[in-house]
């Protein structure tokens, strides 16, 4: 898990990336989407889906790293936005 956490910790310090994506999904994201975030990680484009004004955001994740972007999203007020499916391919 440690790697896992480094990896998206690298990616989330990348100001350039992250911004992008926001830029992005802002422009795209509409009040009252559905969204799916396809490999979800710590639910960063997630919670900019849900700031862009969607009505629900599903957010996908295989790794256990979906744990952390649970606790975010209620530590951010998000849970009530945000179904987390997470079911690990054996």
């Amino acid at each position: 898990m440690t790697d896992m956490i480094e990896y998206h910790k690298m990616m989330l310090s990348d100001r350039y990336r992250t911004n992008a994506f926001k830029r992005a999904i802002f422009e795209i994201v509409k009040p009252g989407d559905v969204v799916l975030d396809l490999g979800a990680g710590t639910g960063i484009l997630s919670f900019f889906a849900c700031m862009a004004g969607a009505k629900r955001v599903y957010a996908v994740e295989l790794d256990n790293v979906i744990e952390i972007a649970k606790e975010l999203a209620r530590d951010n007020n998000l849970r009530d936005k945000i179904i987390f499916i997470n079911n690990p391919i054996p």
